[in-house]
């Protein structure tokens, strides 16, 4: 099946969830053997957008467009695709004539499920049906690396300090590293789905 939507972050985060200073800690080089900071800070982003693709979560707020071909039929909530959500702003929707704004007194949003459902028992506006007939802006992930959970910054350094210290790792030592991030994932995960 077809996914209904698709999804662009339109902004940068402002900061990494792991800093070049708490990588550099836990990786234990000595100075002398310390590898460049531009390698460490190339491997902190790549373990990031991996944490990220994994869970569907931004380690860092930052601004999405979510876009769909209409609204959900029978009035059914909007799910979108990333938390966490710290707010929903912006939601415009094609009529074929015009591009229309929400009135943000017509939806109500729940955070923890990621849903943007109406407020009355009134369908959702009629629009065009097109790839970007309804576009959802909103910001999601922490809102900066001191609210980022530990755990999340632990698989992060985790997914660093194996690229980092041996890239060609032994398959037991490997196994062991994929096994602690993929349980961090997983708790997260969890905790998502418990809400």
């Amino acid at each position: 099946m077809a996914t209904a939507w698709t999804l662009q972050r339109l902004t940068a985060p402002a900061e990494r969830a792991v800093s070049l200073e708490q990588a550099k800690l836990n990786l234990r080089f000595t100075s002398a053997a310390m590898p460049l900071d531009s390698e460490i800070l190339s491997a902190i982003d790549a373990a990031t957008e991996q944490w990220e693709q994994d869970t569907d979560s931004p380690a860092i707020a930052a601004q999405y467009m979510q876009a769909r071909y209409g609204f959900p039929a029978s009035g059914a909530p909007i799910v979108l695709s990333k938390r966490p959500i710290q707010s929903v702003d912006l939601i415009e929707y094609d009529t074929g004539e015009e591009v229309v704004t929400l009135d943000a007194a017509e939806y109500a949003i729940d955070l923890g499920r990621r849903e943007i459902y109406r407020k009355s028992t009134d369908a959702w506006p009629q629009s065009t049906f097109h790839n970007e007939a309804v576009k959802i802006t909103y910001t999601a992930g922490y809102q900066d690396a001191s609210t980022v959970p530990r755990y999340v910054q632990r698989a992060i350094m985790l997914q660093v300090h194996r690229w980092i210290i041996d890239p060609g790792m032994e398959f037991s030592e490997q196994a062991r590293f994929e096994y602690a991030y993929e349980s961090l994932v997983a708790k997260h995960l969890a905790t998502f789905h418990a809400s």
